[in-house]
């Protein structure tokens, strides 16, 4: 969401250490300042899709063809 609202544009290799950027943009305060001028109803249906995506996955590994695997 930060790259996306605040037109950021990354080399591929910047773009690789996903960790590294996240800590650079909370850690400076970047990412809180952009995340104010995203809409509350767009954080939360990105939140929304993460936890479903999640609970997706943990039910897949916890059932008979997830524990096969």
């Amino acid at each position: 969401m930060v790259l996306a609202y605040a037109n950021i544009n990354l080399t591929e290799k910047q773009g690789e250490d996903t960790v590294k950027l996240y800590d650079l943009f909370t850690s400076s305060g970047f990412a809180k300042e952009v995340l104010k001028n995203v809409p509350e109803e767009e954080i939360q249906y990105v939140c929304d899709g993460v936890e479903k995506t999640i609970q997706s996955i943990y039910e897949y590994k916890n059932s008979l063809m997830g524990i096969l695997q």
